[in-house]
């Protein structure tokens, strides 16, 4: 179901969603001008217009940080997102066939072959960047993961990562927790909220009360990491 919306003087796109299973209502930017909405069937017109007015600074914000979303050009001092900081590139081309990156004073140093055409070149820094992210996000995750087993055991049937494109994170029935690769790139707190909220999916498998106060249980703060993830993971998720 489409409507057309204003705020501040901006005309979003207004998409609805209503399923059965659905307890609240959900917004998300994830398109310039789109606000998505999903919500219970029987939420009615107005409900939804509320939630939208008492939200509205945050739509307006991640709006514009939609529209601002950095195109990546893979070229030298070019800023990446890592722990929550941009760090630049420094490229260096080599006779050497082997690629390598590292991190040194702040600063993402790559080696890449100067027979590479121009494209290729790129190609190659983000393949290694998405490596170093997911060797990092897999370093994090699972020294997290082990640190919450020490507090209070669940078993986990496997964990996968991948290059999610519209979530950090997501927990099956089968106790199967699959994350993205790219969570390397948030602050490390934030990195910690979002692993504890899929741990403790094991537990319970909705966002009902018990899931939020056993997220407390682990995280007592976690509700301003919530709260930033909101307003700023559009900027960092693909």
């Amino acid at each position: 179901m489409d409507h057309e919306i204003k705020l501040e003087n901006q005309k979003f796109q207004l998409r609805i969603a209503k399923k059965i299973n659905i307890k609240n209502i959900h917004i998300k930017i994830k398109q310039p001008q789109i606000i998505s909405i999903s919500c219970n069937k029987f939420t009615s017109t107005k409900q939804i217009i509320n939630a939208i007015e008492k939200h509205k600074n945050w739509i307006i914000k991640a709006n514009q940080n939609v529209n601002n979303k950095i195109a990546y050009q893979y070229i030298e001092g070019e800023r990446h997102f890592y722990m929550g900081k941009l760090i630049p590139l420094n490229i260096t081309l080599s006779h050497h066939k082997r690629s390598k990156i590292h991190l040194e004073n702040g600063i993402f140093k790559i080696r890449i072959s100067y027979d590479l055409s121009t494209q290729q070149q790129k190609r190659q820094i983000k393949k290694l960047l998405d490596n170093f992210y997911k060797d990092t996000t897999q370093k994090q995750c699972l020294e997290t993961i082990n640190d919450l087993q020490m507090r209070e055991h669940k078993a986990i049937n496997v964990i996968r990562f991948k290059n999610l494109k519209s979530r950090w994170g997501s927990c099956s029935s089968s106790n199967n927790l699959n994350f993205n690769l790219n969570l390397a790139k948030l602050p490390v707190e934030v990195q910690r909220y979002i692993y504890v909220h899929e741990y403790a999916h094991l537990f319970y498998l909705n966002h009902s009360t018990k899931f939020w106060n056993k997220i407390e249980e682990f995280l007592p703060d976690y509700k301003k990491h919530k709260d930033w993830l909101k307003m700023n993971e559009n900027y960092y998720i693909n």
